[in-house]
């Protein structure tokens, strides 16, 4: 796992960790990135985070009631498969410019 951050925002990638414990990690240090907004690097295959999607759709819930977004990044999960309300995108770019409209949004109470 690898975390960057850039002002408001920590990107945080899984590599060589089991995505069940790389959510585990971030629960655990919670505290320390509850106030940025969080994108979360994804290198599992689609089956594995079919599986996880319970848990990180509660880390999503949690962090966006906090009023910060929470943005999953993963080439290889399809869409269809996805929960309302779980923020993806293809790219660490396009996961920038949807927290980008979602600051908006909440700056204008939307």
């Amino acid at each position: 796992m690898t975390i960057d951050k850039e002002d408001n925002l920590i990107i945080v990638s899984q590599a060589d960790t089991e995505l069940s414990t790389l959510v585990q990690e971030l629960k655990d240090n919670y505290a320390s990135v509850k106030k940025a907004n969080i994108i979360l690097v994804l290198s599992a295959s689609s089956t594995e985070i079919d599986e996880k999607l319970p848990m990180l759709v509660n880390a999503s819930e949690e962090h966006k009631s906090a009023k910060k977004s929470f943005v999953l990044v993963s080439e290889t999960l399809e869409y269809d498969h996805i929960p309302e309300g779980l923020s993806i995108a293809p790219t660490v770019q396009e996961a920038k410019d949807i927290i980008e409209m979602e600051e908006i949004e909440r700056d204008l109470g939307l």
